[in-house]
C-alpha cells in the first residue's frame, strides 16, 4: 500500500487500536487522535507501535492525507464516537478542516453526514458497505451472539428452539453457528429467496407474515433486520423466557417499549465484533481499507 500518506485514525474503540497496529505493520503511518484516556482504560493492550496525536484537531488533520472515522462514526449524530476519550469531538467540527486534498473513510456514515463530506474531501468511501468487510465481519457477530445465549440462558444451545429473522450475510452466520451446536433453527424472512436459501442450509423457514403463529416456541429469538418486524402481535405470543437479541443496527427491528411491558428480556447487542473479538474486527477492518486504497492506485 502506498506508505508516503499519512493517515489519521479518529475516534472510535479498540478495534481502531489493533487496526492502527495492523496497518502500521503494513508500512503506513497511521496516528490515533481521541485516544487520550485508551491508557488507562485499556492497560492490557500494547502501545509501543503505536503513535498517538498530540495536536490540535485542525492541526491534525491539515497534516494528514488520510481520514479514517470509526464504525459506527457516530452514536448520536452530533459527535464523533470517541469511547476512550474525555473530549466531545464534534462532527461539524471534523467537516469544517476537510479539504479535496482528504480522502476519508468512515463506517456506517450517515446519509447527512456523507454528502458533507463529499463536497470537502477528495474522496469519501463507507468501508462499512463493503462485501469483503461484512461477510467477515459476520463471523465475530455470530460467535458473540453464541456466547450471549450461554450466559444469559439456563438451557444449552444445543436443541433449543431458535429463530433468526433476516438472512442476509449475519442471519446465515448466526443460523449456521447455532445449527453446528445442535440448535433447531428457524429463519424467518419475506423474501422467498431468503428463505430457499434457508432451506438449502437446512434451516427451518417460516414466513415472516406468520413468524406470530409460531412465536410461542421459540426460546431465543435472534433479530438482524434494520426495521420494525417483531411487533406488538409476535412480542404477545412469545414465551415470557424467551429472549431476544436484537443486532440489527438503528432503527432496530424490535418494539422495545412493547417487549419491555410484557417483561421479555431483549439484548440489544450492537457493534458485537468490536465488543468480542476487537482484534480480529480491527484486522478486519485494515484489510479492507488496504484493499480499497489498492484499487484506487489500480
Amino acid at each position: 500500500m502506498t506508505t508516503e500518506k499519512r493517515i489519521l485514525v479518529l475516534g472510535g474503540d479498540s478495534r481502531q487500536i489493533y487496526m492502527s497496529q495492523y496497518l502500521r505493520k503494513n508500512g503506513a503511518r497511521a496516528v490515533l487522535f481521541g485516544f487520550d484516556n485508551i491508557k488507562q482504560e485499556k492497560p492490557e493492550l500494547e502501545f509501543d507501535d503505536l503513535e498517538f496525536a498530540s495536536g490540535s484537531l485542525k492541526d491534525e488533520i491539515s497534516k494528514s492525507d488520510i481520514i479514517i472515522l470509526p464504525l459506527p462514526v457516530t452514536r448520536d449524530n452530533s459527535y464523533l464516537n470517541c469511547a476512550f476519550s474525555k473530549k466531545n469531538v464534534k462532527l461539524s467540527e471534523i467537516v469544517r478542516h476537510i479539504t479535496k486534498d482528504h480522502i476519508v473513510f468512515g463506517g456506517m456514515i450517515k446519509d447527512e453526514l456523507f454528502e458533507k463530506l463529499s463536497k470537502k474531501a477528495a474522496q469519501v468511501t463507507d468501508y462499512f458497505l463493503r462485501e469483503d468487510l461484512s461477510v467477515l465481519n459476520a463471523i465475530p457477530t455470530a460467535e458473540g451472539v453464541l456466547g450471549i445465549i450461554i450466559d444469559k440462558l439456563p438451557i444449552t444451545i444445543h436443541s433449543s428452539e431458535c429463530a433468526v429473522t433476516g438472512f442476509g450475510r449475519t442471519g446465515k452466520a448466526v443460523g449456521r453457528s447455532l445449527r453446528a451446536l445442535g440448535a433447531k433453527v428457524t429463519v424467518s424472512a419475506r423474501s422467498t429467496d431468503a428463505l430457499a436459501n434457508a432451506i438449502s442450509e437446512g434451516h427451518q423457514v417460516c414466513p415472516l407474515s406468520e413468524l406470530y403463529k409460531q412465536a410461542h416456541k421459540f426460546d431465543v429469538l435472534i433479530n438482524t433486520i434494520p426495521s420494525l418486524v417483531i411487533d406488538k402481535k409476535i412480542l404477545q405470543n412469545l414465551r415470557r423466557d424467551c429472549l431476544i437479541i436484537e443486532i440489527a443496527s438503528a432503527p432496530f427491528g424490535v418494539d422495545f417499549a412493547e417487549a419491555d411491558r410484557l417483561g421479555i428480556n431483549v439484548i440489544k447487542a450492537g457493534s458485537l465484533p468490536g465488543k468480542v473479538a476487537p482484534k480480529t474486527a480491527g484486522k478486519i477492518i485494515s484489510d479492507t481499507l488496504i484493499n480499497i486504497l489498492k484499487e484506487g492506485e489500480k
